[in-house]
């Protein structure tokens, strides 16, 4: 790459200098402008690569916390509706449903409307 450069500022030089002291000068002023682009892509490759390994630590207690929380407090679990399924039979099966939850009282005030479920949506575990 240095050879390569070196041939296209001396071609350079020859255009854009017809004395001799210019063909010796400029090809030295390329080369110092090349060695020090090179040598700063070198040092931010290096900075990005310091502040990433400085801040893994910040990400990595970051990503702990959200990944462990607290589950639900029963207080939480109380508020939930409750269901009681039931298998509807032959009869009721015409409005299309295979089975129901029925709500059952909790403690809160709510209470949950009727679900009919699709029989795709129902298994029964035994």
């Amino acid at each position: 790459m240095l050879l390569h450069f070196l041939a296209l500022s001396h071609r350079l030089c020859t255009l854009l200098c017809v004395n001799t002291i210019c063909k010796q000068v400029l090809p030295v002023i390329f080369l110092g402008f090349d060695v020090f682009f090179a040598i700063l892509c070198i040092l931010l490759a290096c900075l990005i690569g310091i502040a990433i390994c400085c801040s893994f630590s910040c990400i990595n207690a970051f990503l702990y916390a959200v990944a462990v929380q607290k589950s639900a407090s029963d207080a939480d679990l109380i508020i939930l509706p409750r269901y009681r399924f039931r298998i509807l039979s032959n009869d009721e099966k015409a409005t299309g449903g295979a089975g129901a939850m029925f709500p059952v009282e909790n403690d809160s005030s709510y209470l949950a409307k009727e679900r009919i479920l699709l029989p795709e949506d129902t298994v029964c575990i035994t």
